[in-house]
């Protein structure tokens, strides 16, 4: 809950909604009560709308709240294609075509076009961009807030998706209760901090994605996500000691979660992804170490459990 500096809540949803709003449409913070003031197009073109903007223009109880740019809006729709689409099967990667294809031109209805493309499509990963959408949309609201001239507080009023609330809301529990719901906190923690590295590395600030990937690594030194990342900002990096190092404690920790390898492992089940770079990884090494025969096992091993070939292991067969 955000809250002004006289007490008031601010209508946080306001502001993201006013934000993504029509350009010809302003938007004003009402400072004195946190309410949203949206003054249309319509309004703005009769002379009782065009008198009532000067006058809120004019007085400093309101301040007018920016507009997400579409040049914006087609950098987040980049960003989530690329990390998404890019790699998936050849379903998705030809979606990720068709989308930067509409994204690259400057006029405004092809980003629309391109949304549509999405919704159309049977990948599902419409949903998956509305969360991205919202979240860079908060991230946006935070960052102008910031720069108000006064501060805001951020009040914690209980978070549905907190296990450890949910917990203290239902009243007693054992010590083993809250463990388990530290760990799914954690698991979220870790998560989120993996996905921030890898947009981190995809910006060129691989020593910021290190400091993440490392931060992540205190919630588990075992999980075979992080060392996944911090193998491959390693090997970005040109540190071959740690690449390796990290590649291997991955292959070793996925090696632990199957004792027997499956039939199939698709690339489709986000979980998947980190097993499937961490075997990747151990068959480049073997690469990279002269062992042809364990590099093509394990590269076989990929093409049989992913059968789509995400991770384009048969052009490595082929050269090997």
């Amino acid at each position: 809950m955000l809250l002004l500096p006289n007490g008031k809540q601010l209508d946080s949803e306001g502001i993201t909604d006013a934000m993504k709003s029509k350009l010809s449409e302003r938007a004003f913070l009402d400072t004195a009560t946190g309410e949203i003031g949206v003054i249309d197009d319509k309004e703005i073109l009769t002379a009782l709308g065009k008198k009532r903007l000067e006058e809120i223009s004019h007085n400093a109880r309101y301040i007018e709240i920016p507009h997400v740019t579409d040049v914006r809006k087609r950098k987040w729709l980049r960003e989530f294609i690329k990390t998404f689409l890019k790699e998936g099967n050849k379903k998705e990667r030809q979606l990720y075509q068709s989308i930067d294809d509409e994204i690259k031109s400057k006029n405004i209805d092809r980003f629309d076009k391109a949304i549509v493309l999405l919704e159309k499509s049977s990948t599902g990963w419409i949903h998956g961009w509305s969360q991205w959408y919202f979240d860079e949309l908060w991230n946006d609201m935070d960052t102008w807030l910031e720069t108000l001239p006064f501060e805001i507080e951020d009040v914690f009023d209980g978070d549905d998706d907190c296990e450890l609330c949910k917990l203290l809301a239902q009243g007693e529990h054992t010590i083993g209760d809250f463990n388990e719901a530290l760990q799914k906190e954690h698991m979220k923690d870790k998560n989120s901090l993996y996905y921030d590295a890898m947009e981190k590395m995809q910006e060129g600030d691989s020593s910021e994605a290190l400091r993440l990937l490392k931060k992540a690594l205190i919630f588990d030194e075992s999980y075979v996500q992080t060392h996944v990342g911090l193998a491959a900002a390693y090997r970005e990096i040109g540190n071959k000691n740690l690449y390796h190092k990290h590649g291997l404690q991955a292959f070793k920790e996925t090696q632990k979660c199957f004792p027997k390898w499956p039939k199939k492992m698709e690339w489709g089940i986000i979980e998947n992804r980190q097993f499937l770079r961490a075997i990747l990884f151990r068959a480049d090494m073997y690469t990279e170490e002269g062992d042809k025969k364990s590099a093509i096992e394990l590269y076989t091993l990929l093409m049989t459990l992913c059968p789509d070939d995400n991770l384009g292991v048969r052009h490595v067969l082929k050269e090997l």
